[in-house]
């Protein structure tokens, strides 16, 4: 009850304050821009690849618009108000079985790297991250997928993430399918996660008992 209305209280607050920002900024690049750069950090747009021309674009396609809270309080949830967060948590959660191990690394890896811009920066080493995924295991999988998210979500123009074209190395099934309901608010179509499954069923039949009302 308590992280439900927290987490209910905390999307509120960031969409107010992303709909403030979005209408100061309206249609001038320069400001979309410096929005990017206040949330994702500096490097935005620096890696290589297509030079991003529209910045409102850019920022609005990594905007995330996640279904109403539920009252299991996955741990996806507490990041789905950042797209970024909630691909590079999915990595760290997969084939991890405790809660706490997860929760804990997820908590230490957001501190030390709080942006994707931190992740790339110069000083950043394997034997730093290590230090941090260890208790996680597979750790030359997660970092290779780490970077690969970070580099990607920092170039793309407009983001878009899924197991075909636009697929992104360590984002299988699992990734993508969280994406899907936690970025985009997509609750139609088929799941293979048992927890994502569990989730979106319980999200549908709160959504057509509203619907009701």
């Amino acid at each position: 009850k308590d992280a439900q209305a927290y987490l209910e209280s905390t999307r509120s607050a960031l969409n107010v304050q992303f709909d403030e920002r979005a209408k100061q900024a309206g249609d001038d690049s320069d400001k979309w821009h410096a929005e990017a750069v206040r949330r994702w950090g500096a490097s935005v747009g620096a890696t290589e690849g297509e030079p991003i021309t529209d910045w409102k674009a850019f920022v609005v396609s990594r905007n995330t618009t996640p279904p109403p809270v539920s009252n299991t309080a996955l741990l996806q949830e507490f990041y789905a108000h950042d797209c970024w967060q909630l691909l590079v948590v999915c990595v760290l959660m997969s084939r991890v079985s405790s809660w706490e191990v997860k929760d804990r690394v997820v908590s230490a890896f957001f501190e030390a790297y709080p942006t994707p811009s931190a992740v790339v920066a110069g000083d950043v080493t394997s034997d730093a991250l290590f230090a941090i995924l260890k208790p996680l295991g597979l750790f030359p999988f997660r970092f290779k997928s780490l970077m690969e998210i970070t580099r990607t979500f920092l170039s793309k123009p407009r983001l878009h993430v899924d197991l075909g074209d636009n697929k992104v190395y360590g984002l299988g099934a699992f990734g993508v399918e969280n994406y899907r309901v936690f970025c985009r608010g997509d609750l139609g179509g088929s799941f293979t996660d048992t927890t994502i499954k569990g989730y979106v069923t319980k999200a549908l039949k709160k959504k057509k008992m509203k619907t009701r009302l």
